[in-house]
């Protein structure tokens, strides 16, 4: 199994819908009120993938 880099999110702008660390798209709010911050991870010898985080609930965002 790859594993992914830890991310701690705590250079997002806690709050503002405009955080400028965020991928395109991002933050939006989760279903808790909170706002979704995602960032691009690195996978060792695998690219990248795009994860994310409520700043409320600490929840990944979860496809509708």
């Amino acid at each position: 199994m790859t594993e992914i880099e830890q991310q701690d999110f705590s250079n997002h702008e806690t709050g503002n819908e405009n955080c400028k660390v965020c991928e395109e798209g991002y933050p939006h709010r989760c279903q808790c009120g909170g706002l979704i911050h995602a960032e691009i991870a690195e996978v060792e010898g695998s690219g990248y993938v795009e994860l994310t985080r409520c700043e409320q609930c600490g929840m990944p965002e979860t496809p509708a």
